[in-house]
Parts: structure tokens; sequence; C-alpha cells
């Protein structure tokens, strides 16, 4: 499997967490809903991957608890990511729930 083939399947595993693990109660399930994973490559070497709320209201929710889904998602993930990635590239955990990763900068 590939970095890349990694990092779709670690990002899709963060985005239904998140869904199912958020420490808000629903009102619209509108901010729920805006959860989504990504994957963008920046060049030939660096990826970044993990998921993201749409929402514009969602940066006020994720201040309203101790900490937001985002940040409680990376730290739920961050053994199976390190554990996944860390043998084959740099990992650079990001604001939020971003995580870079750099396949130059081995171990």
């Amino acid at each position: 499997m590939t970095l890349e083939q990694k990092a779709q399947v670690i990002s899709k595993e963060m985005e239904n967490w998140a869904k199912e693990n958020h420490p808000w109660d629903n009102q619209t399930s509108k901010l729920e809903e805006s959860i989504a994973s990504f994957v963008e490559s920046k060049n030939d070497s660096v990826i970044v991957f993990g998921i993201e709320e749409r929402m514009e209201y969602g940066k006020y929710v994720e201040k309203m608890k101790d900490k937001g889904v985002l940040e409680i998602t990376k730290e739920h993930f961050m053994p199976d990511i390190k554990k996944s990635l860390l043998a084959t590239a740099k990992i650079v955990f990001l604001e939020g729930a971003r995580v870079s990763v750099d396949k130059r900068l081995n171990k």
C-alpha cells in the first residue's frame, strides 16, 4: 500500500470516528455532517491529510469545550498514524486534525 493510500484510509477512519465521538450535542447535525476527510499532495514528497469541519461556525464550537473534535480525533489516532507511517516518512502534526508526512525525511 502506498503512503497516499495509507493516508486515505487513515483520514477516512478519522472522519468516521469524529462523527461518532464529537463532544457537542447535535442541534441540526449540519456540523457533524460537515466533518470530512482529505488528502492533499503538496509536492512529490509531502502529503497533508486529516479531517476538517466545513461549516464556518465549527471553529467556535471547537473552542466551547476543553478540546474539540479535531484535537481529540488527532490524539486518538496518533498511535495508529505513527505505527502506520513512521517507518516510511517523517510525520508532523499540524493544527487541528491535519497531519503532514514527508517521504524524504525518513524517521
